[in-house]
């Protein structure tokens, strides 16, 4: 998750990191929060929503018995 307005961290920094992953054979994910800043104020999505993304992300990649 990035905001592509934070002005903190360049939302172009996870694009670099992102197209790096994928060229190393890496399986990455990057989600855009349209709107959001650091912090992802102003973005589009709810907190919740977020707050839910990253918890379907974490379940997927981190559960013991996950293949």
């Amino acid at each position: 998750l990035h905001g592509d307005k934070d002005q903190l961290v360049p939302f172009n920094q996870s694009e670099i990191l992102h197209a790096a992953l994928k060229s190393a054979g890496v399986e990455t994910t990057l989600y855009k929060v349209v709107g959001g800043g650091h912090g992802f104020g102003g973005s589009k999505d709810t907190r919740a929503e977020l707050i839910e993304k990253s918890i379907q992300f974490f379940d997927l990649k981190l559960r013991l018995d996950a293949p």
